[in-house]
């Protein structure tokens, strides 16, 4: 017996997916957090530095509580 997975679009917009088809939003929009860590800065030949920020995705934030068999998709902007 196969399991049924319900995918819930937790993203402003649609998504097209392989497969699945069109999500629709569902209304809740969560998000992953960035978190950025500073590097040193990077001269360059003529001269001149430039900063370096390294930008990661950390916590989400706005996901509801876990429901067996649902697989939430989010955003990371």
């Amino acid at each position: 017996m196969k399991t049924q997975i319900e995918f819930v679009n937790l993203t402003p917009g649609e998504l097209n997916i392989d497969g699945i088809g069109v999500l629709k939003p569902s209304g809740i929009v969560a998000k992953c957090a960035p978190v950025r860590y500073h590097e040193d800065p990077l001269e360059l030949l003529n001269g001149k530095t430039v900063r370096v920020v390294q930008q990661t995705l950390g916590e989400v934030y706005g996901i509801p509580e876990p429901k067996i068999n649902t697989a939430y998709i989010v955003t990371g902007n």
